[in-house]
């Protein structure tokens, strides 16, 4: 604790007692400016100075013992502090042995008083540093979860944004692939396999087709003209299929040529080898539709 060092109209009891204030005024140890504070306190307080008159006339009291007895206690020194006692009457052995007593005790009351707030201000330093040391433990494991829960976040992150670039290297090569093949279809070709069809009348006595096309691998593009001879017919729609009835294509809004074929484009990987079909159906002005024309052929591997 600070010591006083100025006048203090607030200075209290328990600052008089704890620092000793009356007993270091009386003794003459006070600095003047804390003296002055402490006469200006004692002054208007009946409890001050009730305190400061006993401690003068206890100091009065051992002052006059002290002075009485001086030439016995220098002539039998040697005997001891119990020989000088036992010389003393009954009363003024009380009196010393009381007066030893209070100058004994005073300042070991003031110490435990002392020790005893100190060890209560300790209680406290420890309560509030295991609290703090708590609230820290608590503010690390929200730090560390945190951390973890950005970790993930930006692993997350890390994956999407991986799966984002899979998905957009792939859009790109199908992009390229799509340009390809649009600029493979825009340039001229030569040797185009080209098979003319025409409308079933009957079926031939074994089931197989009349019309056959030999394809080569690598095939690219098929040209299948149909010889329709559907009357009065706007537009057409032809259907592309397996002769187990499995639709490949549907080609709808088609028109026929100046002689009256429908010509038709086809994928040369769409053909594997085997037996196909095509169905044609007319319709006219009025969206009627007409009789179908049916068409086949088979499709094998060129030598």
């Amino acid at each position: 604790m600070a010591d006083y060092t100025g006048r203090d109209d607030t200075m209290n009891h328990d600052q008089i007692e704890e620092r000793l204030i009356a007993e270091r005024y009386l003794m003459g140890q006070l600095p003047p400016a804390e003296a002055a504070g402490f006469e200006d306190h004692y002054l208007g307080c009946a409890e001050c100075v009730e305190r400061l008159e006993l401690l003068s006339r206890f100091e009065n009291a051992l002052r006059g013992v002290a002075t009485e007895e001086v030439a016995r206690a220098a002539a039998t020194a040697r005997l001891g502090v119990l020989a000088w006692l036992a010389r003393l009457g009954r009363s003024r052995q009380i009196s010393v042995l009381l007066g030893a007593l209070v100058l004994l005790l005073l300042p070991s009351g003031f110490l435990s008083l002392r020790l005893a707030r100190l060890g209560n201000e300790l209680t406290d330093a420890r309560i509030d540093l295991e609290t703090a040391r708590s609230g820290q433990a608590e503010t690390g494991e929200r730090v560390t979860r945190l951390e973890q829960d950005l970790a993930s976040e930006r692993r997350q992150a890390d994956d999407r944004a991986a799966a984002l670039e899979g998905r957009l290297a792939g859009a790109l090569a199908a992009r390229e692939r799509l340009a390809e093949a649009v600029a493979e279809a825009e340039r001229p070709r030569g040797n185009v396999p080209l098979l003319r069809l025409s409308p079933l009348r009957a079926l031939p006595a074994n089931d197989a087709p009349v019309h056959r096309l030999g394809l080569s691998a690598g095939t690219r593009l098929v040209v299948l003209v149909l010889e329709v001879d559907l009357q009065a017919a706007s537009a057409y729609r032809a259907t592309l299929s397996t002769k187990a009835g499995r639709a490949l294509w549907t080609g709808r809004d088609l028109l026929p040529n100046a002689v009256g074929d429908l010509v038709l484009a086809v994928p040369g990987a769409l053909l594997e080898p085997g037996d196909y079909q095509i169905q044609v159906e007319g319709r006219d002005s009025e969206g009627r539709r007409q009789l179908a024309n049916g068409f086949s052929f088979r499709v094998t591997a060129a030598r």
